[in-house]
């Protein structure tokens, strides 16, 4: 073997040794980290179909009795869907967050603000 063909094989070997060392794993978290990221925010979504129809269909419940119903639809949700991994307080947190902005979006429509440009006190 020429001097040339031996350095030639030995860069060809630590770029292997780089790409299996440190681009599979990083890619392989990349991918894991993505598919986590999508199965939360598709329950989040869940969460807030949950709580949204729990509202409409349970008007005169209480509070508490609207959250258990929401968390008991959610949950059979995302078995139906295969999903996994999700624990009970974390999905009453994902609850709390769509009741939160359900709350959010309802409130400005619910107290609107009307200054009277003719108030001397302004």
């Amino acid at each position: 073997m020429t001097e040339r063909t031996i350095i030639v094989d030995a860069v060809i070997k630590m770029a292997m040794l780089l790409i299996t060392a440190v681009l599979v794993p990083a890619l392989k978290e990349w991918i894991d980290r993505n598919r986590d990221n999508k199965e939360i925010q598709l329950v989040l979504q869940m969460a807030d179909i949950a709580v949204k129809s729990v509202e409409n269909d349970l008007k005169t419940q209480t509070g508490k009795k609207k959250k258990e119903e929401a968390l008991a639809r959610l949950t059979c949700q995302i078995q139906g869907w295969g999903i996994k991994g999700f624990s009970t307080d974390e999905l009453n947190h994902y609850i709390e967050t769509a009741v939160k902005e359900m709350w959010d979006q309802e409130l400005p429509e619910a107290l609107p603000i009307v200054i009277d440009a003719q108030d001397p006190a302004m």
